[in-house]
């Protein structure tokens, strides 16, 4: 089988894999064995299309060691950006959101948010924005500068 790409599609290819690699890579590294043999997949996949970044004007982002390809400290760097901008902005949602739901359900019965539910359909983010709203102003105004936590 023969696919056609481009230059832009073959580099996109090569972040998604190098990401895809790193996160693989930590899930076996620091979560579970599991991860392992898509970690290594992954690699071998990326050593084998880095044999064609030549055809695609790629290789000045790739080394080699031993007789293997590898993407260079620079893109590999530039891909880590992005991945801890990523990394960063979904810690930024899931503790707003984890927040704001424990926020609501210390003010709201069990009742009343399913009867919240059921008026909007399954729904919650309508009742739920003003309380969203008031971590995502906090975290965009202050970061984490004022999170601590209380001692009893």
């Amino acid at each position: 089988m023969k696919i056609n790409i481009t230059k832009n599609n073959y580099e996109l290819i090569i972040k998604a894999l190098s990401m895809s690699s790193f996160v693989y890579g930590n899930l076996s590294d620091f979560v579970d064995n599991k991860y392992k043999k898509d970690s290594d997949d992954l690699e071998i996949l990326e050593s084998y299309l880095l044999e064609y970044a030549n055809d695609f004007h790629f290789n000045k982002n790739i080394d080699s060691f031993d007789g293997k390809l590898y993407l260079n400290e620079e893109y590999n760097d530039a891909v880590l950006d992005d991945l801890f901008l990523y990394d960063d902005q979904q810690v930024y949602e899931n503790l707003a959101n984890k927040l704001d739901l424990r926020d609501f359900k210390m003010k709201y019965s069990q009742a009343e948010i399913d009867k919240m539910i059921e008026e909007h359909n399954g729904y919650l983010g309508v009742p739920l924005y003003d309380f969203e709203k008031r971590y995502y102003d906090e975290f965009e105004e202050h970061n984490y500068d004022r999170l601590f936590i209380k001692d009893k």
